[in-house]
């Protein structure tokens, strides 16, 4: 799932069949009528992005590669 999981965290769903833009809307319309699970993806996606830092991103492949 190259690094999807690892980036979206327990703040997202994984649509198997993500070249069918039918299962897209089902899954946004699931989304769009459940409150309580878009709300608990999205608090979770607010945590999950916290670790994500650009300068410590920088200074990760800075060191890394010597530059």
């Amino acid at each position: 799932h190259s690094g999807l999981i690892e980036s979206v965290g327990l703040g997202g769903i994984l649509i198997n069949e993500y070249l069918n833009p039918k299962t897209w809307v089902k899954v946004i319309n699931y989304l769009d009528q459940n409150d309580r699970l878009y709300n608990l993806l999205s608090r979770r996606a607010r945590e999950n992005s916290k670790k994500f830092d650009v300068s410590k991103t920088a200074k990760f492949f800075c060191k890394k590669y010597n530059l």
